[in-house]
């Protein structure tokens, strides 16, 4: 992105001095892997494929007080099966291809010709989606509620909305419990609220015919983390007394400062790699600074994120003890966006080095996958494809300073092999990588012979983002896994995903 003297995104001083000095170096392996952690609870899918088409995540949601168990399919295929997916229920995000699919409901056991409804939805890339099952099963029908998964900007806050699905509740507010301000009110079935700010923090709930104080059900003890999208869902029936909250959540937007644990409002994330091969230890200084920020980073290492306030400030990298202002191998002008993870990186060879910045998508993920991209920085090698070890090419045609687009891949072990682009013999091969469920990987292609078998891959890691799901006590007791490779997990708990560390496996020449 940026050469001597170019411009490129990240840094300032102020933020460098705060934190750079203080961030410890990684060393190099002969395989490595960038990573980040990266939370939603989603569904994998059952194999891994090149991902042609876009895909949106689509959760369902048995909302139907009368209703047997369901299945589910998707143009025709089962997502959701076995019995286990009951009034109350819901399962974890699945991906789905994006574009115009046909949802088929059906009591069961039977098949999609034996639908109790069918929905025409259109899904766009990227997009977040509920599926509900509402009303008697005499009425019962579809809905689709799109999840507004847009950034949060106000600090310690989480956007809610209320959705009313009990067929016979008739009009509701909801408020805090014994407060006369409403939270949500007027809303009559089926109703979706407008999505409202609320401070994060913990809120006892509780559901009132509209214009009374009378409750007709409660939610005590209900924890608001910031950073999330929660729709209450008001699901049952008045009659019987049955009403419920039914609470999900879903990570959206959160910026790197709260994914990684750094820095606060108005800063961006960023870790500096050393990628130039041959090259000396480096120190990096930022603005006018007569410190390093970062100081003595060896070929291959590389630091921790930490926290820079958005803005611009000069770059200058040299070598380990040299002046800054006499004898900087390159300086650029950075500048870095709030919110968002960078990696820094110094590359190429040393009489030609320079700097580049590869942003970081720390965004939520499917359930058991793992977010990986090749970027190629070896300068006198010549494009590459990383394969599957003899079999699909996972990313295609990378010339040197090329960053392959994010795949989103199953979260088990792979042998991988390196291969001149378009070819099909393996230069390098490496065994036995671990993808880790919930983590981003960048894979270096590193070195400075014109020989792929000499070409090494480089890892550091870091935690990111948290895990949508149920929460709330007046939900059902989760019930287990549907049956199947393709059947969505059924879930009604929430949490945080917590980050496994990294893998550290090794690559040897192909022979």
């Amino acid at each position: 992105m940026s050469t001597r003297n170019g411009r490129v995104v990240v840094g300032t001083e102020r933020g460098a001095r705060r934190g750079l000095a203080a961030m410890g170096a990684g060393v190099l392996v002969v395989l490595a892997l960038v990573a980040a952690a990266a939370g939603p609870a989603l569904l994998r899918p059952a194999v891994v494929e090149a991902q042609e088409e876009g895909q949106a995540l689509v959760r369902f949601v048995n909302a139907s007080p009368d209703a047997p168990a369901l299945d589910v399919y998707v143009d025709g295929e089962a997502v959701v099966s076995g019995g286990q997916f009951t009034f109350g229920s819901i399962t974890a995000y699945t991906a789905i291809p994006s574009g115009d699919r046909q949802i088929q409901v059906v009591s069961s056991g039977q098949q999609p010709d034996a639908a109790l409804f069918e929905v025409e939805q259109g899904f766009d890339d990227g997009g977040f989606y509920e599926i509900v099952a509402q009303g008697l099963l005499n009425d019962i029908e579809g809905r689709v509620l799109d999840v507004d998964t847009e950034a949060i900007e106000e600090p310690g806050t989480a956007r809610v909305r209320v959705v009313h699905l009990s067929p016979d509740a008739g009009e509701i507010d909801v408020a805090q419990t014994g407060s006369q301000e409403l939270l949500f009110e007027g809303l009559e079935f089926p109703d979706a609220g407008d999505y409202t700010a609320l401070p994060s923090g913990p809120y006892d709930l509780e559901v009132r015919p509209s214009g009374e104080e009378t409750v007709v059900t409660t939610a005590p003890g209900q924890q608001v983390e910031p950073g999330f999208v929660y729709d209450i869902l008001i699901i049952g029936q008045a009659s019987n007394q049955t009403l419920q909250l039914l609470i999900l959540n879903t990570p959206v937007g959160q910026p790197c400062t709260d994914v990684l644990g750094v820095g606060g409002t108005g800063d961006g994330c960023i870790r500096v790699v050393h990628a130039s091969p041959g090259g000396p230890d480096v120190d990096v200084y930022v603005g006018d600074a007569t410190e390093p920020a970062v100081a003595g980073l060896a070929f291959g290492a590389f630091t921790e994120y930490v926290a820079l306030p958005e803005g611009e400030r000069q770059i200058r990298v040299v070598s380990t003890g040299a002046d800054p202002a006499a004898d900087p191998l390159v300086e650029a002008t950075v500048e870095v966006e709030a919110g968002k993870a960078y990696e820094l990186v110094a590359s190429n060879v040393p009489d030609e080095i320079e700097l580049s910045t590869f942003e970081v998508d720390l965004g939520p993920l499917p359930e058991n996958q793992a977010r990986v991209r090749v970027i190629h920085l070896a300068p006198n090698a010549d494009d590459i494809d990383v394969a599957l070890t003899g079999g699909e090419v996972l990313f295609g045609g990378l010339g040197f300073g090329d960053a392959g687009d994010y795949r989103e891949l199953d979260a088990v072990s792979y042998d991988l092999e390196v291969r001149a682009a378009g070819e099909e013999a393996a230069e390098l091969r490496a065994a036995g990588i671990a993808l880790q469920a919930g983590m981003v990987y960048d894979l270096f292609a590193v070195g400075d012979s014109e020989e792929l078998a000499s070409v090494s891959l480089l890892e550091v890691s870091a935690p990111a983002a948290g895990s949508p799901g149920a929460v709330g006590p007046a939900t059902p007791e989760a019930t287990p896994d549907l049956e199947g490779p393709e059947a969505a997990e059924v879930t009604q708990e929430a949490g945080v995903g917590t980050p496994a560390a990294p893998p550290t496996p090794t690559a040897v020449p192909a022979g």
